[in-house]
């Protein structure tokens, strides 16, 4: 039998790989890149390549495909990154949950109705760049994706995205978005990130007073933040001209309560996002969607970054606080 091991929930399982390809590659990855224990490719759900993560401060996950962050867990906490129970998981469909790439438009794209939602990177498979250990709890895994004739079929960008990802005591997650032509290119970009919450209905976003925001539910008006954000039903905001930090409070009876506190730099937009109950999601699971909340760092709209032959960067730090 060809092994390796299966990621699935918060354990890892042996399982026959039952491809040759797959088990080669698992196996330049782990001796290139691996860190023994600490950091090591496996096949996770659906036979996707992804590094796998355990530290003493924390334990992982980040599949190669779209960079996917689905899990971040510190040591003694409960996961903080949501994943759908419903979640697809195969090569170049969209999974549900965790911190999705945006790049280089949100959602849908203006101008193109078939264009996949939320960019060009999020179902491509990219490269293992480096791998390295930062303090004894920490590990610093860089990966990478470039512009080709699949992502010209929907954008004319020539580009370099490389997300730089730190896992230990706390999440780290840059963007580092480099224009690799010769004419300016202005994109959108996002850290699409589904916080796990106990009970959304019990939970209060704050950071965002006094900020504009357009009103995606409601016509897309322009509204003010006044007092912390709650969730009554279906919310899809866009804040403007905002830096954060963001404190996400959970405030849920089943002993949870804790708060996820969100900094940023290089992101000027904000988005909060759940859709409540009465929308239904192909992809989510039954009750799912009490079970998350988006709040993302974010260059959007008017604020959509234009750079011709420069590297721009946008990153974004987490941590959980009792």
């Amino acid at each position: 039998m060809i092994g390796a091991w299966l990621v699935g929930g918060n354990f890892a399982r042996a399982v026959d790989l039952g491809s040759p390809a797959l088990a080669r590659k698992l196996a330049e990855l782990n001796e290139r890149y691996g860190l023994g224990e600490r950091v090591r490719f496996v096949a996770g759900e659906g036979g996707l390549v992804c590094a796998e993560v355990r530290t003493s401060a924390c334990s992982g996950r980040v599949y190669l495909q779209g960079a996917h962050v689905a899990a971040w867990q510190p040591t003694g906490e409960e996961p903080v990154l949501m994943m759908s129970g419903k979640s697809a998981y195969a090569a170049g469909v969209a999974m549900r949950g965790g911190v999705p790439v945006v790049f280089p438009w949100f959602g849908g794209k203006a101008d193109d109705p078939r264009a996949p939602g939320h960019g060009v990177v999020r179902t491509k498979e990219w490269a293992v760049e480096s791998v390295r250990g930062g303090d004894s709890d920490s590990v610093v895994m860089t990966f990478v994706v470039k512009s080709d004739a699949e992502t010209k079929r929907w954008w004319p960008g020539d580009f370099e995205v490389r997300e730089v990802v730190t896992m230990g005591k706390e999440l780290g997650i840059e963007l580092r978005v480099k224009n690799v032509g010769t004419a300016p290119m202005t994109f959108e970009e996002g850290l699409h990130n589904y916080f796990a919450v106990e009970d959304v209905e019990k939970v209060q976003v704050k950071g965002f007073e006094g900020v504009k925001y357009i009103d995606k539910v409601d016509g897309r008006k322009e509204k003010m933040q006044a007092g912390a954000i709650v969730f009554r039903g279906e919310t899809d905001r866009i804040y403007e001209k905002t830096k954060g930090p963001y404190e996400i409070v959970d405030a849920g009876e089943g002993g949870w309560r804790r708060k996820i506190v969100l900094e940023k730099r290089g992101s000027v937009t904000g988005v909060v996002w759940n859709v409540g109950g009465s929308k239904p999601v192909a992809d989510f699971g039954e009750g799912d969607w009490r079970r998350y909340v988006c709040v993302e760092a974010a260059n959007l709209g008017a604020d959509a970054v234009t750079k011709a032959g420069e590297e721009v960067v946008m990153g974004e730090r987490v941590r959980v606080e009792r």
